[in-house]
């Protein structure tokens, strides 16, 4: 099934296609480029992005945890 873009939303979209494009992240496909597929380039980008927000809740997490074994501040 496919849905069709009501004009506003297809304008706020397009650029956001067009920079895609241009950072090789997604490709047009289709008759008329109607659909859009994601590249690996995008995967490994979105991988990392995952990741390194992992990673900020792993350190959070250890100076909090840290900060209330020795009952001071989390960086001392």
């Amino acid at each position: 099934m496919s849905t069709m873009l009501p004009s506003a939303e297809l304008e706020a979209v397009t650029p956001l296609v067009n920079d895609g494009s241009l950072i090789a992240f997604l490709v047009r496909s289709g008759p008329r480029n109607a659909f859009i597929d994601l590249t690996p380039r995008w995967m490994a980008a979105f991988d990392r992005f995952i990741a390194d927000s992992l990673v900020q809740g792993d350190l959070t997490y250890a100076l909090v945890r840290r900060a209330l074994e020795t009952g001071g501040e989390p960086l001392a």
